[in-house]
């Protein structure tokens, strides 16, 4: 697929998928919960942008639950169901960043 500036608007959009993977509990509590409005908006600058024409960013929030056996559970899990996944953005949490990073 090759979508031009033209399409940047239409309904023909192609989806990028982005997973990001940050605790909503554990250690650092709800973290997740007080970042959503920053993705949130850099998501919406992005595509209100000409940066990405002709495609669409969908960001999937993932719960890491600041541990490394949870987010290594969460980062296989968001890899292998739903749509592919073409971005992964590391936990917040270094215990748990390991499991995104390997």
């Amino acid at each position: 697929v090759s979508p031009t500036a033209s399409s940047h608007r239409g309904t023909d959009l192609v989806d990028i998928n982005v997973a990001a993977i940050n605790p909503y509990s554990g250690g650092l509590g709800d973290l997740m919960t007080m970042v959503e409005p920053s993705i949130a908006q850099a998501t919406q600058d992005i595509e209100n942008s000409n940066l990405l024409p002709g495609y669409r960013l969908k960001v999937h929030l993932v719960d890491s639950k600041c541990s490394v056996s949870d987010a290594t559970f969460a980062t296989q899990a968001t890899c292998s169901t739903g749509p592919q996944k073409h971005i992964l953005l590391s936990d917040s949490c270094s215990a748990a960043c390991a499991a995104v990073n390997d």
